[in-house]
């Protein structure tokens, strides 16, 4: 079912390239061996599809996107690093949005403007 319906989104909304979140290396074996599986199934379908995907560590797209900035240290535990992403996507587009939503902005930001320009065969 799952799989399906990425599927059909993906079609729907004629997505061509996708750019998605490492997985943490610091939580639990379980968690950490559902999260590979479920990406092994979304890289086969984006596969499946011809539908470019990259993954980018949250440091990664955390620093690109400015978050730390607004956070005491680089050490900020994730409640303080969810409020400065809200913050700083307030910031850039005067939007108030869901702490995922913000996280995927700041993902998608990452992408475009780093990972993106950099291989022009996307």
């Amino acid at each position: 079912i799952v799989k399906q319906e990425v599927m059909r989104l993906i079609e729907h909304h004629e997505v061509n390239f996708i750019a998605k979140e490492s997985i943490y290396m610091g939580m639990s074996v379980t968690t950490l061996t559902v999260l590979a599986e479920l990406q092994g199934v979304l890289d086969n379908i984006f596969y499946e599809m011809g539908v470019q995907s990259i993954s980018i560590s949250a440091k990664e797209w955390k620093v690109d996107f400015g978050i730390y900035q607004h956070c005491t240290s680089f050490k900020a535990k994730r409640p303080e690093q969810k409020k400065a992403t809200i913050k700083r996507v307030k910031e850039l587009y005067n939007k108030r949005l869901k702490e995922d939503i913000c996280d995927a902005i700041g993902i998608g930001y990452c992408a475009v403007n780093h990972r993106i320009e950099a291989n022009q065969e996307w």
